[in-house]
């Protein structure tokens, strides 16, 4: 294993590398670099991490302990003593035990002559471990050093891991060199710790002592005294009755009184809130048993100690070590590893689990270190042949084309570059997949790249349904048909937004995407859209069905256009519908043309029953007439030889109205021709109207023999009533409709004639009583030829209201009929009293 790097293991025993985030490379660069002997293992002593520092101390490659026993490796070091002592805390660790720690100085550095402080027959390790919690205060309390070697002293902490059950599955520790003094002065500072102790146990703190010199010879009291009051450590004393005899600056930090309260004072009234802590419990264990105590954690505000405590007949010595910093290290350690143990964790299942490739290339060994399984998926390879194969191999099987672009991004990762490329490969089955690679490079502590981790996807399906979506995209964009793409939902009004449109949608619509996109199609609504085709749409996108309708919508410019509208749901795998597509093509044209196809078809139909009632009528007219003329004729011959002037005169009159009759119906027929040929002239002149029309009427009651009462009047009354228009064409709208009052007005029944005028108007109205017309035949009033159904046997040609309709239009006028079988007829015709010169 390297040393700037931690491994693990995957399954397939294959390297895998750490792939952690920033905190947890720092906690890595800082483990590996720090002198402090960093170590873990399991709960039988089987190591699982070391750190280079602690390798040195055992004097072999890091790499090569991993997985082997550390109290075995400790003696094959030459430290039997650490040993055993580590055998001895692995079996004292448990549910009541989980942090333990102990000073240890290094034997085979002591004067050989010298009892052993940790084995030697007067020390108990207990006593050993006690004695050298105050190595480190008297190391650094300026006693000048002795002759002979330098010890070293170490300071452990080794801390079990629980798993959430509460067993401790994993054991940390880590080892701090904290002396280098003289192997007297160690034995002379074990020696006379408990002495100290004992002496502050009698006295109060600075009363004189005539035993100092034999006691500690080579530690005057100043010196001790100096000791105690200037480490950092709390020291306190306490006599069998609990009263406090003695505490040091350190000490009295900790309580946050001055001692001239404390001292004299029972423990429990002081800190009567300690009495129900495992400190409480551990200081009358001690004093009950006389067994010493360590290990035991004492938490204050937001400090953190551990407590030891040593019995002797006088009462209890305690000394409070403050681990708060330490606590930090060791929590911000724990937080790391285990990110670090997750972030490992979740590397192997997102490189074990992802479709895509994963791969690492190692630019020292030049060779691939990690490849994932998907490897026989996309490369057609196991992972074993590809671990086989060096860089050459694999360009080997890249096309040809693609070699450059592969070689150049594999320069640019080498330099320190990101870098992508699509390349095509041959796989060992002659098939042939592209494959998008991304490299990344991947720096060491130095920030020299020394290997590439890259990520291979195979995008062969991929490019083809790229492809051929661009085919798809492009027959859209270039289509004819205008194309438009909304939202599935909301089907309910206002409708799904559009989300695309093509160009034929822009050049049919008027409309570019930005105006469009974002809203719904009702943009393209108006007023001439049918409400009952737009709720069939609305229906069938209810049901999630296609619907083909004809509709009106509207361009930008306002103006209206006929669409064939298709639109069908758009759905994915799963079913579930996403889009809405809306193809509609422009069938205005189409649209006029059927109109005008209809017209021509009513125009002909209308032509045929003009020809079948032209034919009928004529024929029916003409055939009266010359009936009673050819009669006449022989009549005439035969009077002639009778020699009767009265007979003959009667019929030659017979003969001249037969004919009159027919030149009438001539002239209308030649009227109709002309008015819809548009070549009926309009000649208006200035006319007296009520003369006019008085003269018009005496000459038609005439014709009827007076069968019928004729009322003539001027509204309002005026003596004379003069207007502009065409005399001709007046005289046949005022004939034509007294004729008709008359015509189908029983004998004696009265007809009214009211003649109504403005400024600018003439208001002609005619009424009779007669049969009336049915309201079927009122529509087709106006069509030459064209008699109401029940006229029965009265003779008539079907074009006098025909030629009144030319005739009020040819005026600019307006004609209006109101009527009622068996009750009568009312028409009024509104004309512009003065006419203009030219007609419409």
């Amino acid at each position: 294993m390297m040393q700037d790097e931690v491994r693990l293991v995957s399954p397939s025993n294959t390297p895998l590398q750490n792939t952690s985030q920033v905190d947890a490379a720092r906690y890595q660069a800082f483990v590996h670099n720090s002198p402090d002997l960093v170590g873990c293992c399991l709960p039988d002593g089987t190591l699982t991490f070391v750190n280079p520092a602690l390798g040195t101390f055992l004097q072999v490659a890091p790499e090569a302990v991993i997985g082997h026993n550390l109290p075995l490796l400790l003696q094959q070091a030459n430290k039997p003593t650490l040993a055993e002592r580590f055998q001895a805390i692995l079996a004292q660790l448990g549910p009541q035990c989980w942090i333990v720690e102990t000073e240890w100085t290094d034997p085979i550095q002591l004067d050989p002559i010298q009892p052993d402080p940790m084995h030697g027959e007067a020390v108990t390790d207990e006593q050993s471990m006690a004695l050298t919690d105050l190595h480190q205060p008297l190391q650094h309390s300026g006693l000048p050093p002795q002759s002979g070697l330098s010890p070293q002293t170490w300071h452990w902490r080794i801390q079990g891991i629980r798993d959430p059950l509460g067993t401790i599955a994993e054991i940390q520790w880590v080892g701090r060199l904290i002396t280098v003094q003289n192997t007297q002065n160690v034995q002379n500072t074990q020696t006379s710790t408990d002495r100290l102790t004992q002496r502050m146990q009698r006295r109060p703190l600075g009363a004189p002592s005539p035993q100092t010199s034999n006691i500690l010879p080579e530690l005057p009291q100043g010196q001790i005294t100096h000791f105690l009051q200037s480490i950092t450590d709390g020291v306190v004393t306490l006599d069998r009755q609990w009263q406090l005899t003695y505490l040091n600056p350190a000490a009295l930090g900790i309580l946050g009184q001055p001692a001239s309260l404390v001292v004299g004072q029972v423990l429990w009234t002081v800190c009567p809130a300690m009495d129900q802590t495992p400190v409480g419990a551990c200081l009358r264990r001690a004093m009950e048993t006389g067994i010493p105590q360590y290990g035991v954690e004492y938490a204050i505000d937001d400090r953190c100690y551990t407590v030891q405590v040593y019995p002797s007949e006088l009462g209890l010595s305690v000394y409070f070590r403050n681990m708060t910093e330490m606590a930090k290290t060791v929590q911000a350690r724990n937080q790391a590893e285990a990110g670090l143990r997750e972030s490992e964790e979740r590397f192997r299942q997102l490189a074990e689990n992802i479709q895509q490739l994963f791969w690492m290339y190692s630019i020292e060994d030049k060779r691939l270190i990690y490849i994932s399984p998907t490897c026989e998926s996309v490369l057609g390879e196991t992972s074993q042949a590809c671990y086989r194969k060096q860089w050459h191999d694999w360009l080997d099987h890249v096309a040809l084309p693609d070699r450059a672009a592969v070689l150049q991004a594999s320069k640019q990762s080498r330099r320190g570059q990101i870098t992508e490329v699509v390349c095509r490969i041959l796989r060992p089955d002659g098939t042939e997949r592209d494959l998008l690679t991304r490299a990344f490079p991947v720096r060491n502590a130095a920030g020299k790249v020394y290997r590439v981790a890259g990520i291979a996807e195979d995008i062969t399906d991929r490019q083809k349904q790229e492809s051929w979506l661009r085919l798809l995209e492009s027959v859209i964009v270039n289509a004819n048909d205008a194309v438009v793409i909304t939202e599935a939902e909301p089907v309910q009004l206002p409708g799904p937004h559009i989300i695309y449109v093509n160009r034929a949608f822009t050049r049919m619509m008027g409309y570019e995407p930005e105006d469009v996109i974002g809203k719904t199609p009702r943009i393209l609504q108006g007023p001439k859209t049918d409400l009952h085709t737009l709720e069939h749409i609305r229906s069938a996108l209810h049901q999630w069905k296609s619907v083909l309708v004809e509709v009106i919508n509207y361009r930008k410019d306002g103006s209206e256009i006929w669409v064939e509208l298709s639109i069908f749901p758009v759905a994915d795998q799963t079913g579930r519908y996403h889009y809405w597509v809306g193809i509609q093509r422009d069938i205005t044209e189409r649209k006029r043309a059927e109109a005008d196809m209809k017209i021509a078809l009513v125009k002909e139909r209308e032509l045929s029953e003009l020809k079948s009632r032209f034919v009928s009528t004529t024929s029916h007219e003409f055939r009266t007439p010359l009936s009673t003329i050819l009669s006449s004729a022989d009549l005439l011959e035969y009077y002639a030889a009778d020699g009767s002037p009265k007979k003959q005169l009667e019929h030659i009159n017979r003969i001249q109205n037969a004919a009159l009759n027919m030149n009438h119906l001539l002239n209308d027929i030649l009227i109709i021709e002309r008015a819809e040929a548009k070549k009926l002239k309009f000649d208006p002149i200035e006319l007296e109207l009520r003369s006019f029309c008085q003269a018009l009427i005496e000459e038609t009651q005439l014709n009827d023999r007076h069968q019928h009462p004729l009322r003539f009047m001027v509204t309002p009354d005026a003596a004379t009533l003069p207007a502009y228009m065409d005399e001709r064409l007046f005289s046949q709208i005022l004939n034509n409709l007294l004729s008709n009052a008359l015509k189908y007005s029983p004998a004696n029944q009265p007809v009214s004639v009211n003649l109504g005028w403005t400024t600018s108007q003439i208001i002609l109205r005619i009424q009779d009583e007669g049969i009336g017309i049915p309201l079927e035949d009122q529509g087709r009033l106006f069509e030459p030829f064209h008699r109401a159904t029940n006229v029965g046997s009265v003779s008539g040609n079907g074009l006098g209201l025909a030629i009144v309709k030319q005739s009020v239009d040819i005026h600019r006028g307006q004609i209006q009929i109101h009527s009622q079988v068996n009750v009568g007829t009312t028409i009024q015709v509104t004309l512009p009293r003065f006419a203009p010169r030219s007609s419409p």
